[in-house]
């Protein structure tokens, strides 16, 4: 489904590891300037404000540790849908999510500079997302971009000839996803 006007829709939270305590963003639209609720698993409903209608900030309820799934609602509606589950991990000892500061290609080879790399990270990018989870070291990050599900395809919609096309992409493991996506031009 695409985004639709006066309907409460949740696409994020941020960051994804937090305290009981910890501020988080939420972002979305249709947003209410005074009567959201939110929702963790579905109960522990805090009232929550947005001045804009696409983000709000709200406090992490005192929750035992665990992975809670959010929605928000208001007189437009609820943003539960199954279709975008958007959750966030209640921790003693929150990670931050990775981070991308730098990246370079050499031939088909990607490397990204940057912090919070695990040994189970996953690519996403506007070539597709890798199959399998890849291992870091901590702060570099190596992935081939034949091993992007849609590399193969958009290559040979190609015919040969050579693009400049922007790569953007993002590094997601079990401590989140980076918010801002890195753009890398590269030619196809």
């Amino acid at each position: 489904t695409g985004m639709r006007v006066n309907r409460v829709i949740l696409f994020r939270a941020s960051p994804y590891e937090v305290r009981s305590g910890d501020v988080i963003t939420l972002d979305g639209s249709g947003f209410s300037k005074s009567l959201n609720k939110v929702y963790f698993n579905g109960g522990n409903p805090i009232t929550a404000t947005s001045t804009n209608g696409i983000a709000m900030n709200v406090t992490a309820p005192a929750l035992s540790e665990g992975e809670y799934r959010l929605s928000v609602s208001n007189v437009l509606g609820s943003s539960d849908n199954p279709n975008i589950p958007v959750s966030l991990k209640i921790a003693n000892s929150p990670q931050p999510p990775p981070a991308i500061k730098n990246a370079s290609i050499a031939g088909e080879t990607v490397t990204l500079m940057g912090e919070g790399f695990t040994n189970s990270n996953n690519i996403v990018t506007t070539l597709g997302n890798t199959s399998a989870s890849l291992s870091a070291s901590g702060e570099v990050l190596t992935f081939r971009l034949a091993e992007l599900s849609q590399y193969e395809q958009i290559k040979k919609s190609f015919l040969g000839r050579k693009y400049p096309i922007a790569l953007w992409i993002y590094v997601q493991n079990e401590h989140g996803i980076n918010k801002n996506p890195y753009k890398l031009n590269i030619t196809l």
